[in-house]
């Protein structure tokens, strides 16, 4: 309603009025009017930046479309929008996958990431594994949460007490001592 107040009085929408839009579209998890407004915003001659488009992904976690989220983290980083993910991108995408119960695509995002030139941080790696606790893959948790040494991350509070939740769903007990 506002933006076409703004319209109706003259005033062009910019950038930051769309990513604020999007904001309140994740917010609410408005996966649709996400796709809308991105739309809209091309229409208008507005190219999206990664805010943008990290707000329309989060709109899809409500409803767990992690579909319509990969759909747009690719489309996001096509060679045609010069958009470089970051790891916040990834971190969302791998949320709404998990939040899906989609573990093995959270874990391809994750495995992308640097061969793709990126780092993962203590965000990704924790979205990473508890998609797979969630979906009781407690081998593939335990994977990830041992190679984030190997990458630079420290472990906190939350991923020891997911890795102890994977040793409980793989049978793992010993471990978990």
């Amino acid at each position: 309603r506002r933006v076409r107040e703004m319209r109706s009085q003259g005033i062009r929408p910019d950038l930051l009025t769309y990513n604020l839009l999007m904001e309140s579209c994740a917010v609410a998890g408005e996966w649709k009017t996400a796709v809308k407004v991105l739309k809209e915003m091309k229409d208008w001659f507005i190219e999206p930046d990664i805010r943008t488009y990290i707000h329309a992904i989060k709109a899809c976690q409500k409803d767990a479309e992690w579909r319509q989220a990969l759909k747009l983290f690719r489309e996001m980083s096509n060679d045609k929008n010069e958009i470089i993910p970051s790891p916040q991108s990834y971190t969302v995408v791998i949320t709404v996958c998990g939040h899906a119960k989609k573990w093995k695509q959270a874990v391809e995002l994750y495995k992308e990431m640097p061969r793709n030139g990126i780092r993962p941080n203590i965000y990704t790696c924790t979205a990473a594994i508890t998609a797979c606790v969630k979906a009781g893959r407690g081998n593939e948790a335990l994977e990830i949460f041992d190679q984030m040494s190997n990458q630079g991350v420290a472990p906190t509070v939350i991923t020891y007490n997911l890795a102890l939740s994977a040793c409980s769903k793989s049978g793992k007990w010993k471990q978990a001592l």
